[in-house]
């Protein structure tokens, strides 16, 4: 049964998600329920079967009971997201219709707005994870920890997202046709009343990648701002760098790698991207699942790149709390492997787990999100989880005069999956600026070019966003 590993911090993406178009997942035989388990008999059969009897008992029972009584096929869709959402905030049962949505964002061109959502649980509103650059979101002021609390539907009502089932419920409520509007109410922190937005849609597309020079003195320095790991994201990263090393003209002193705000994406490209700079390594990505712990391979074959792109310039990797699941897989092997300084504003998410989305021949179009193991960085003999934990950048800093968000993380959510802990008797890793001070020293010279370089735009979105907030 061929399947499909992603990563997102979220159950669906607004822009898009890391997930392609999927194989049909064939169940055949005359009890796939029960072959799921691995085979049964005898009396642990009859229990199973009796075991499944009581739940469609159960359904048939509450659908004929509760008030205001639904029709079955909606009974039936209810009890169908709840199975979904009953593990962890990351597994959804997704109807045909949803996981058309999801298929659809991973074309990445469709009416949206430009934000990155989650609910933490069937109750709880909708939170905004992220906002993406140049989207309508960003341009209206939206920020990454607002809380939405209202959309405004059909027939111009006002609906709390606290009542939606599902995160991919409030998806359809805020991706639409071009051109038209959707009105949202959010309470934001610090800010006294709720404030209302009135968002144009548009068509959004994934600019995965960006790029340019910073000059600091005599040294140029490549910095590239790393969005999201979708697909052939590990090819338009080494694209944009070769670009750059030949606009400096062969004479870069360092490369500056942006993963603020990155919610993650594909693991194989995130793995991929590491590939770029690690070379060849006995294991770089451990995956822990039901099955015990093997090393990863990407699904079409490691990457055809045994060396470092660089040629072993010193690498700054820039995070926050925003930089979550695959953006720490690939900052937390860097810092692991010791190729790179990590400097952020805060340690990243802690998302360390990875989903797999089954699209079964029996649930007719329908698929399921679930989370399938837990990524460790390193090898059988060396490695570290992320899951509840994060990155703990080796340098920490602030913005001057920009204001760092609270910001929730992945074990702050109800049900969330709790990591199997580290490794028993890990071996010792010196922090950076022991292990390798020249590599440090680099590292704390890019980071002041590279905060006087953003430093221009961040107080301009910072001054929006007062204004926006005292209006």
């Amino acid at each position: 049964m061929r399947k499909h590993k992603s990563f997102s911090v979220l159950p669906m993406l607004l822009l898009c998600v890391g997930l392609v178009f999927l194989p049909r997942v064939v169940m055949g035989g005359a009890n796939p329920t029960l072959q799921m388990f691995g085979g049964v008999s005898g009396e642990r059969s009859l229990e199973m079967k009796q075991s499944l009897q009581d739940i469609l008992s159960l359904v048939v029972f509450s659908c004929k009971m509760v008030y205001p009584q639904p029709t079955f096929a909606e009974c039936v869709d209810r009890v169908k997201h709840g199975v979904g959402t009953a593990f962890d905030p990351h597994s959804e049962y997704m109807s045909k219709e949803e996981f058309k949505l999801f298929e659809e964002g991973a074309q990445g061109a469709f009416g949206g707005v430009g934000m990155a959502i989650r609910k933490n649980s069937p109750t709880s509103p909708v939170i905004v994870v992220n906002v993406l650059e140049d989207t309508p979101s960003a341009r209206v002021g939206l920020l990454a920890g607002d809380v939405i609390s209202h959309i405004v539907g059909s027939g111009n009502v006002s609906i709390p997202t606290s009542s939606l089932k599902s995160s991919a419920d409030a998806v359809k409520l805020l991706r639409g046709t071009p051109d038209t509007t959707v009105s949202i109410r959010v309470v934001r922190k610090g800010v006294d009343k709720p404030m209302n937005f009135t968002i144009k849609r548009e068509v959004i597309k994934s600019v995965q990648i960006k790029g340019d020079l910073i000059q600091d003195g005599e040294k140029t320095y490549a910095l590239i701002e790393n969005k999201q790991f979708l697909m052939r994201n590990r090819d338009a990263f080494r694209d944009k760098y070769l670009e750059l090393a030949k606009r400096a003209g062969g004479k870069l002193s360092g490369l500056i790698i942006r993963l603020e705000n990155n919610p993650g994406g594909q693991l194989d490209e995130a793995y991929g991207n590491t590939e770029l700079f690690l070379g060849e390594q006995e294991s770089i990505i451990l995956l822990k699942s039901n099955d015990g712990i093997e090393v990863y391979t990407p699904r079409r074959g490691p990457f055809a790149q045994p060396v470092d792109i660089t040629n072993g310039l010193p690498i700054l990797v820039v995070v926050n709390g925003g930089s979550a699941s695959a953006s720490e897989l690939f900052s937390g092997a860097m810092k692991h492997f010791g190729r790179a300084v990590i400097a952020g504003t805060s340690r990243t998410y802690g998302k360390g787990i990875v989903q797999t989305v089954y699209p079964p021949d029996f649930l007719a179009g329908a698929a399921v999100k679930l989370t399938s193991s837990e990524y460790l960085i390193g090898s059988t003999t060396d490695w570290i989880p992320v899951q509840c934990i994060g990155v703990e950048p080796d340098i920490l800093f602030e913005y001057p005069g920009i204001k760092n968000p609270t910001r929730p993380t992945e074990c702050d959510q109800s049900e969330h999956v709790n990591t199997g802990g580290p490794m028993a008797n890990p071996p010792v890793h010196r922090p950076i600026k022991d292990a390798n001070p020249e590599l440090y020293k680099a590292g704390v010279t890019m980071l002041e070019a590279y905060k006087a370089h953003m430093l221009p735009k961040l107080l301009a979105e910072e001054e929006k966003r007062k204004q926006l907030e005292a209006q």
